[in-house]
């Protein structure tokens, strides 16, 4: 069975910003010589902005940076800071969306 999210569903993570549904985004990391690729998908021309953390329990996840989806909702950042960093913990939130703990 397909299950088809659009978005607009604050129990699955969507927002509405700028009066249109953004999902939530799913995210893939690849590391390659102290660089890491941050791959997601999630709304078509969406943009979403990167955050990270070094240490989960603090949950002070701090902005690095946006990505914008491409038609078929995928985005790529590289995070260049990533080898300064012994363990980095990554999540994104829409553009425009308000952000709880």
């Amino acid at each position: 069975m397909d299950v088809v999210n659009d978005g607009c569903d604050p129990a699955s993570g969507g927002v509405d910003c700028a009066g249109y549904c953004v999902g939530p985004a799913t995210l893939s990391i690849a590391i390659a010589k102290g660089v890491a690729t941050l791959t997601g998908e999630g709304t078509l021309a969406a943009t979403y902005r990167i955050l990270a953390e070094d240490n989960l329990s603090s949950g002070n996840f701090v902005s690095i940076g946006t990505a914008t989806a491409d038609l078929h909702g995928r985005f790529t950042f590289v995070d260049d800071d990533a080898a300064n960093h012994p363990a980095r913990f990554y999540r994104t939130a829409a553009l425009g969306a308000i952000l709880g703990n």
